[in-house]
């Protein structure tokens, strides 16, 4: 079974959000979990094992600067691995925080 953007939640938002970054070697993809800093994400193209670029991880001032659980991010697939390299996130279209 083929997995579509649309049925991870990808819609239109979304897409006008990753076609703001113009021409780029980039693909959507979603994150579906985090453990201690690999994240897994998927797009139609399958499941990869992905990590923060170190521009992102370098400009992030705080961890809401960072991927989580349901975020659209954008990323480059490794050549022949089921890795990517995660190299932004979309604008998040809704928030959900806890008040300490």
């Amino acid at each position: 079974m083929t997995i579509s953007l649309s049925d991870l939640g990808y819609n239109s938002y979304f897409q006008t959000e990753f076609l703001k970054l113009g021409d780029t070697p980039f693909l959507p993809a979603r994150v579906i979990s985090e453990h201690k800093g690999i994240y897994r994400v998927q797009n139609e193209r399958g499941e990869f094992l992905g990590e923060i670029s170190g521009k992102l991880r370098y400009t992030a001032s705080s961890r809401e600067n960072f991927p989580a659980v349901g975020d659209w991010i954008y990323i480059q697939e490794l050549d022949g691995e089921a890795k990517c390299i995660i190299h932004g996130i979309l604008p998040r279209k809704t928030k959900l925080s806890e008040k300490f």
